[in-house]
């Protein structure tokens, strides 16, 4: 199935970057002080006619789960920590 993509181009420079991007958005509402609107520009796509998003969907609900987890991990420890911390002040007095 081939798809045509439209969107807008921008040139792309932060102030901590020398290099320069050019950045695709599909909306022409994009620009600020580091990105500046070039136009509009459009592209075609083939994608195959069984493509299935499922397995993809469900690898990226995995990722985003274990970054979860693991930033949930990080918390418990830090306010077992403070836990530690206060019971050996209690201990101390």
């Amino acid at each position: 199935m081939k798809v045509t993509v439209k969107g807008f181009v921008y040139h792309q420079k932060y102030l901590w970057d020398d290099e320069v991007r050019y950045v695709f958005f599909s909306s022409d509402e994009m620009g600020d002080v580091d990105r500046v609107l070039i136009g509009p520009c459009s592209f075609d796509l083939d994608i195959p006619d069984n493509f299935d998003p499922t397995p993809i969907k469900i690898n990226n609900l995995r990722k985003e789960k274990q970054r979860i987890q693991a930033e949930a991990h990080v918390k418990a420890e830090n306010i077992e920590r403070q836990i530690q911390e206060l019971l050996c002040i209690e201990n101390k007095s």
